[in-house]
């Protein structure tokens, strides 16, 4: 299973940190804890027992997040181009974030689940799952309850 989390509100935050209100902030990790209870439900439904996740650096709280909702087998970027990961990532790629972001993905549209929503990134790979038949799922649908402030796209 793979997700690519990335909301705009967390990039405002991110950017501007003078901003972002408390109340955004506070919104947009009730999200997270939210979506992460959701993805753990679903992961334990289906018998998925590892989700990769695409994010920009400014979100790495959501590894977190997941790991403490006991989300399983979390794998991210750091951990596909770690000295440890069982593949080896040759440096070029390492060092190329195009080429590493054609690599997650190409992860991504392998896995047997993607969640996705409205950004240029999830767009080519839900394209591509698509031609495929593979399953996606919207974030913005997939998700119960999401504060208005808080936007996934």
């Amino acid at each position: 299973m793979s997700m690519h989390w990335r909301n705009r509100s967390g990039e405002s935050c991110a950017y501007h940190p003078e901003l972002c209100v408390q109340t955004v902030q506070t919104h947009i990790e009730s999200t997270a804890r939210l979506l992460a209870a959701q993805v753990r439900a679903l992961m334990l439904e289906r018998n998925i027992t590892c989700i990769y996740i695409s994010l920009p650096f400014f979100a790495k709280a959501m590894i977190k997040i997941l790991k403490e909702s006991n989300v399983t087998n979390v794998v991210t970027r750091q951990d596909i181009l770690s000295k440890s990961f069982p593949i080896k990532i040759p440096r070029m790629i390492k060092e190329d974030n195009y080429h590493t972001a054609l690599l997650e993905q190409e992860i991504c549209i392998r896995s047997k689940l993607f969640l996705w929503h409205h950004s240029t990134f999830s767009r080519m790979i839900q394209y591509a799952r698509n031609v495929h038949g593979s399953e996606t799922i919207m974030l913005q649908q997939f998700i119960k309850v999401r504060y208005p402030d808080v936007a996934l796209k």
